[in-house]
């Protein structure tokens, strides 16, 4: 490549004047490092040695990244980069064909620019895709040397197919992983080889595992898979439209692990994620569907790890499906419909899990399906500042009718440990709108359960958690909001809940929000009940170990817009879980924002800010202070009306329009006079504005004002003392 051509010239001078010297001082020669390039990429490009200038970029990818050296940049214009049988020996460089492909790469590769623009970059607009055609992996980096460095930004990675590697042996040459990209770097893993991923689009991948006896290979991230990555940068990926697909067997299907993308052996985080209507899908079987103990899962829609930790910041996972595979007798479970975990320590912070589905496989018995939203199998679960909304669990059915429809928990979070320490934490959170359902087939008698939150034999903490509003369609499920059990687990299962609410769940079938069957224990503090069928079965026949400790009943949460469309669970101003955290440390609620803790915190994951509403004071006459005030939009979608308030000193006429203390409802006025007052005396004047069932949406702090010597100006929530004659 032309500007290559040069620096090789000036490094071989180099080196042979170096060796000169060094000869006559009789030292070793030094080798010389190149020096590192910018090389440029474009559709309109040709490949030859001379390309990669701004006004002869290249044509391909991959033929620039066979002739990078570590340290080297490739920029990559818009356009589409599909595989070229030409350019590309990946089959022998990493053992399958790929669009692009490296092995232990040390260069950087950006997209997004234009041939008129090499300077900035410009994804949005600039739209780079590599297209796998349906036919190719899109991108496969493999890591086999002490060091990787590679970073990759502003690609859109789509069409992209995996099958086995099948110049490897054992599973990995029937098992697909990283249907868009595949990054494995070796096991064990090694701090020194890093990995950039950032501004990157996932759409419309597959990794489908092969068709293969006794069992189907499994199909794995199929968007993108990591293996044995350590030092990673991940940031704004969006995954869309991806499948993780086991593949077909006489006996049991392979696994489908990961819709979106799939982590194994590697500790990393993602931050700013994107999940979109992804599938990991489990394979189907002619025979049994058993192989040994296991059947043919679908394990995380969005996304799955196995090993070691992935942590997840400001993620929005919605409409994602994990699905088990069909058989003949035993149907492969659906488990994790969002995010799935196991033997690993799964971290979701900033999150929204909504509306992600995991649906059990049919057969004679049909599969399980579990935790719609979250699945931590053998792993800890720590959840904060999240939001687990209107995701489903749904058995599979039975496909001659005489057998088991599948087993449902876990609308929300569904959590098991049958060995091992397994904690789960979950703050600030809301898990609500959560269902479940048997499959449309089959006996129900295996039960099932948890609605919102499914524990077996784990050891859970709830803290400032509001759990509301979610359901069990048929029956025998119990436990509408949270269930505890036991059953072929090494420990019971332990619920330690603060500060929260359990609210709204009416359907009976479920017989009581929190349902701990025997042997189990819940510990509650200062818990808000309200709108329960039933609140917990403390007086069932089973005996359970719950202990309520200083609860509160009302008859409302005072949710703002709780269930469709807007999943509102901010509470209202006089809800009655107003500054009742008593003992509570949390400083902040689910939107990051202080807990004042002046009158106490909040009970449950919000707490209660006014919407802004403005009060001046125009210059005051004799007796009186006009008023004048402007509201936020928050206060006025909802507003009903104004009430003012107006407390007085004693000796201080009350004013001529109300007793002091009492409400002076005002209609939609957005200004007022308060006549007959004594000049002289402070009073005190509190602004309130409410909807039509005469809940306060914003109640102004406290302001004083005096007749003839004060001009005041009110703020909700702040209040600015502006003070003039």
């Amino acid at each position: 490549m032309k500007e290559r051509s040069g620096q090789l010239t000036r490094v071989a001078l180099a080196i042979i004047l170096t060796c000169f010297y060094l000869s006559q001082a009789n030292a070793l020669p030094v080798m010389a490092v190149p020096i590192p390039s910018t090389y440029r990429v474009a559709p309109s490009g040709d490949d030859d040695p001379e390309c990669g200038s701004e006004e002869a970029p290249c044509k391909t990818i991959q033929y620039v990244v066979n002739e990078a050296f570590p340290g080297d940049t490739i920029l990559v214009a818009e356009g589409v980069y599909t595989f070229d049988p030409s350019n590309n020996d990946c089959e022998a460089k990493v053992g399958a064909a790929a669009v692009m492909c490296a092995k232990d790469p040390e260069f950087t590769l950006l997209g997004g620019y234009s041939t008129s623009d090499w300077t900035s970059a410009d994804p949005s607009t600039h739209v780079t895709i590599i297209d796998g055609q349906n036919q190719y992996r899109g991108v496969f980096l493999l890591g086999t040397g002490p060091t990787t460095d590679f970073c990759m930004e502003g690609f859109t990675i789509k069409n992209g197919l995996a099958r086995g590697v099948h110049s490897r042996t054992g599973d990995d040459g029937f098992f697909a992983y990283g249907g868009g990209m595949f990054v494995d770097l070796g096991y064990p893993p090694i701090s020194t080889k890093k990995i950039v991923l950032r501004n990157l689009i996932f759409k419309d991948n597959k990794a489908i595992g092969e068709n293969h006896d006794p069992y189907g290979g499994s199909g794995v991230g199929g968007g993108l898979a990591l293996r044995s990555v350590t030092n990673a940068t991940l940031e704004y990926l969006a995954f869309e439209g991806n499948e993780a697909r086991g593949g077909n067997s006489t006996q049991r299907g392979g696994y489908g692990i990961g819709g979106g993308f799939h982590t194994l052996h590697s500790d990393v985080t993602f931050s700013h994620v994107t999940l979109i209507n992804n599938i990991a899908r489990g394979g189907d079987s002619s025979g049994s569907g058993r192989h040994g103990s296991e059947l043919a899962g679908g394990l995380g829609g969005g996304t799955a790890t196995h090993g070691v930790n992935l942590t997840l910041e400001h993620v929005f996972a919605q409409g994602n499906q994990a699905i088990g595979g069909n058989a003949v007798e035993h149907a492969g479970c659906a488990v994790g419909g969002g995010l799935f975990a196991e033997s690993a320590t799964l971290t979701v912070t900033d999150a929204e899990v909504r509306e992600n589905l995991a649906k059990g496989g049919n057969a004679r018995d049909g599969g399980l399906g579990g935790g719609g939203g979250i699945d931590a199998h053998g792993a800890n679960l720590f959840v904060k500042r999240t939001r687990v909304i209107g995701n489903g669990s749904k058995g599979g059915a039975s496909t001659t009718g005489t057998g088991n429809s599948g087993q449902p928990g876990g609308g929300g979070l569904y959590v098991v440990r049958f060995s091992g320490n397994t904690v789960v934490r979950i703050q600030n959170s809301i898990i609500a709108d959560n269902s479940l359902e048997f499959g449309a087939a089959g006996s129900t008698g295996v039960g099932g359960g948890g609605g919102g939150i499914w524990l077996q034999g784990a050891e859970a903490y709830f803290t400032h958690t509001t759990i509301a509003r979610n359901r069990l369609l048929g029956s025998p499920l119990v436990g509408n909001a949270i269930l505890l059990l036991g059953f072929d687990t090494a420990t019971p299962a332990t619920a330690q809940i603060k500060y929260s609410i359990i609210a709204d769940h009416t359907d009976d079938s479920g017989l009581s929000a929190l349902y701990v069957i025997g042997g189990n224990a819940a510990n509650l503090e200062r818990t808000l009940w309200t709108g329960n069928h039933k609140d917990t079965n403390a007086d069932g026949w089973e005996k359970p170990n719950i202990n309520d400790h200083n609860p509160i009943h009302a008859p409302s949460a005072g949710f703002i817009s709780p269930g469709l469309p807007d999943y509102d669970y901010h509470i209202h101003g006089d809800s009655p879980a107003r500054d009742q955290a008593t003992g509570s440390s949390m400083a902040e609620d689910m939107d990051c924002e202080a807990r004042p803790s002046l009158e106490g915190y909040d009970i449950g994951a919000d707490e209660y800010t006014p919407p802004a509403l403005v009060l001046y004071s125009s210059r005051p006459a004799s007796g009186t202070l006009r008023l004048t005030w402007e509201a936020h939009s928050g206060v006025i979608a909802n507003l009903d009306h104004y009430n003012l308030i107006v407390s007085c000193e004693s000796g201080a006429n009350p004013p001529d329009q109300g007793a002091c203390g009492a409400p002076i409802n005002v209609s939609l006025q957005t200004e007022y006079t308060l006549a007959g007052l004594t000049n002289g005396k402070p009073y005190t004047i509190i602004v309130e504005a409410r909807d039509a069932s005469g809940d306060a949406i914003a109640t102004s702090n406290v302001v004083i004002g005096v007749p003839m010597d004060i001009m005041a100006r009110v703020f909700l929530p702040v209040i600015l003392d502006s003070l003039e004659e």
